[in-house]
């Protein structure tokens, strides 16, 4: 009895010690798709928890790793990760560099502003000074449809949501569920700006193109989560 015991012993901390470590690179505030919970890496949100069961389900354990966005593109691209989330967009040109996994959602962009100005859809065209994140698709988004406004990019969001408060830019751009967040829980203080602009083809976790293995086992899960309703359910906890 006591041999059968070291042996489950043995072969529980065997499994620990060799279970598979996913390391991924995530932007520590980017909610609600993602926040850094606790300075320990412990962090959470959509992406996260969607992740999360992702890697559970592959027998894997999670170890995020807070970053910029752009940064965790040139870490992808360096090797230094394995899968990169952060709102990322589908787009035909990160496909020639990045694989993804399938997508989850639909990916939007939307102008929101503070609501103490007189800044609307006709106006923007003005020479209005718009906050980006570096990195993001925004830049091209608004060039295509602005002749006249002034843009301007940002490590993080934190930097831009305060020069917006301080009026130091006019508007922002963020992927629409991050504009709605913030508008929607800060009726007082933001408002959106035009309609959501439908871009690129959904959003996906981020892979080097050297990961097809490892992007085929997270499908799998994904696909998995769909028909059994915990996709529904981690939607459910955000949107």
């Amino acid at each position: 009895m006591k041999r059968l015991l070291a042996l489950i012993m043995s072969s529980l901390i065997c499994s620990g010690l060799y279970a598979e470590q996913i390391i991924i690179g995530t932007s520590p505030f980017n909610p609600p798709m993602g926040m850094q919970a606790t300075k320990n890496n412990v962090f959470t949100g959509f992406e996260i928890d969607l992740l999360n069961e992702a890697c559970r389900r592959i027998n894997a354990t999670c170890a995020y790793q807070p970053m910029a966005f752009e940064e965790i593109m040139k870490a992808l691209l360096a090797e230094k990760l394995d899968l990169g989330i952060a709102g990322f967009f589908i787009t035909k040109e990160r496909l020639a560099y990045y694989l993804f996994s399938k997508p989850y959602l639909q990916t939007k962009a939307q102008l929101f502003t503070t609501v103490d100005t007189d800044i609307n859809s006709s106006n923007v065209n003005t020479g209005k000074r718009i906050g980006i994140e570096v990195g993001t698709v925004f830049k091209s988004i608004l060039l295509q449809r602005y002749d006249n406004v002034k843009i301007i990019s940002y490590d993080n969001q934190p930097d831009m949501l305060q020069d917006l408060a301080d009026h130091k830019i006019d508007l922002i751009m963020f992927d629409f569920i991050g504009a709605a967040y913030w508008v929607n829980n800060n009726q007082r203080i933001y408002k959106f700006v035009g309609d959501a602009i439908p871009f690129g083809m959904g959003y996906g976790i981020m892979a080097n193109q050297k990961q097809s293995a490892l992007v085929i086992r997270i499908n799998n899960a994904l696909n998995e989560m769909e028909k059994d309703g915990t996709y529904i359910a981690i939607y459910s906890r955000y949107f």
